[in-house]
């Protein structure tokens, strides 16, 4: 399942996709595939889905800028810059792994309030 919320610029009070996240991901269960649309711009960004429940990303905007600024290098160097950014990300967090951070789901990324 794709969780987007394509028309949420129209209205300004639509929940954002990573916000709905969680609730999703608990509704459906751990055994289906849930794809986060919207807002992926960054390595972080890619964290922060996986994190709060999603398996993987949706990228439309990220390569549409590489594609159209360099072609098929571009969208490589697009990758290239998510695949480094994750890394630096984890690294920056104690990470090792996607897998380490999908076990330690919303407390690696949710700050919490005192």
């Amino acid at each position: 399942m794709v969780i987007s919320n394509h028309g949420g610029r129209q209205l300004d009070g639509a929940s954002s996709t990573i916000r709905a996240l969680p609730g999703i991901r608990a509704a459906v269960g751990n055994d289906f595939c849930l794809m986060l649309d919207g807002g992926i711009l960054r390595g972080a960004d890619v964290i922060k889905a996986i994190a709060l429940g999603a398996d993987g990303v949706m990228l439309g905007r990220a390569y549409a800028y590489g594609l159209s600024a360099a072609g098929e290098a571009g969208v490589a160097e697009v990758i290239a810059i998510l695949e480094r950014e994750i890394s630096i990300s984890l690294a920056l967090m104690g990470i090792a792994s996607i897998d380490q951070l999908k076990g330690s789901g919303s407390s690696a990324v949710v700050r919490y309030e005192t």
